[in-house]
């Protein structure tokens, strides 16, 4: 029985570079022995779920309470992995018992117990999972700060959430947004990517990693890039796309041969570039980067993040 439900998708398109946002929200709904789902695009990188509720007529008992609520994450290969809360009580009756919500998580771990920092009867709860691009979804929960419960290894990409209770749940909001890969083809083919490489005009060409200096506690390169350069068809003030064509540690997964991993656009100074460039998860690097070319050498400049990557033949 769902008493009103109001839902608002909103899609936040950034620079051309940056990863699209979806939004979605769901507001003031009662779910009674029920599930609910909420579909994600299953080409999003990361996701954040946030839920907020409360269960009704939830009292203290010798055993653990029937009435439960939580969230399935349900992957594109329909595999389901849910998170379940419930309450209960140590020692029912006697002075030294403690209620507790318990938080269960798939696989074998133990459930979860909390006593403190969590509404322990008919008050709300928030139940947080944020999903990274490496498929770990980082489960928190709590009334007013969210804590830590455990992490949950995704067998897939996530196609949807669930929510489900077994009882009356009363669902204040339900939040979901979800990162999805920007854009970055270069929609060069193979035979022009062929041909590409065998350029040696500075600084067009096919360029492998060299060497790095760069302090750690700033930023730490995704890869021991090869990039290409060649020049971009699209472009009207004569920039050159940097094309990956391999070597990324950090998301290697997601980047493909002939993506774009920058651009390099002429200044007034010979051999010197502006660069716009993508880091290893796809968002663009802010700052003043720039990029150098001589002495046979490509070298890529991060001021802001205390890095340089350097280049050769």
């Amino acid at each position: 029985m769902k008493r009103l439900c109001s839902i608002l998708t909103v899609l936040f398109l950034c620079s051309a570079a940056r990863a699209e946002v979806v939004r979605t929200w769901q507001s003031d709904t009662l779910l009674v022995d029920e599930c609910h789902l909420v579909e994600v695009p299953v080409a999003a990188v990361s996701h954040v779920v946030e839920v907020r509720a409360s269960i009704k007529e939830n009292r203290d008992g010798f055993e653990m309470s029937k009435a439960t609520w939580g969230v399935e994450l349900v992957t594109e290969q329909n595999n389901v992995l849910p998170i379940t809360m419930r309450w209960g009580n140590t020692y029912y009756g006697d002075p030294a018992d403690q209620r507790f919500l318990e938080v269960s998580l798939p696989g074998e771990s133990a459930p979860v117990r909390f006593t403190r920092h969590v509404n322990l009867y008919e008050g709300e709860n928030s139940l947080l999972i944020e999903i990274t691009p490496q498929g770990e979804a980082k489960v928190f929960v709590g009334d007013d700060k969210a804590h830590y419960v455990g992490t949950v290894n995704l067998p897939g990409r996530l196609r949807g959430v669930k929510l489900c209770s077994h009882g009356a749940l009363d669902v204040t909001a339900v939040a979901v947004e979800s990162t999805l890969m920007p854009n970055l083809n270069s929609n060069l083919t193979d035979q022009e990517i062929a041909r590409a490489m065998t350029v040696t005009a500075e600084p067009l060409g096919l360029w492998h990693f060299l060497d790095r200096d760069n302090d750690t506690r700033y930023a730490r390169p995704g890869g021991d890039y090869d990039l290409l350069v060649v020049k971009d068809s699209a472009g009207e003030d004569g920039s050159l796309l940097v094309v990956y064509m391999g070597g990324a540690r950090v998301n290697g997964s997601a980047w493909k041969r002939g993506m774009v991993k920058g651009r390099l656009t002429p200044t007034p100074f010979q051999g010197r570039y502006r660069l716009r460039w993508n880091d290893a998860m796809m968002n663009p690097v802010e700052g003043e980067c720039h990029a150098v070319v001589e002495n046979g050498l490509l070298t890529l400049v991060f001021p802001l993040q205390k890095a340089q990557l350097r280049y050769c033949r």
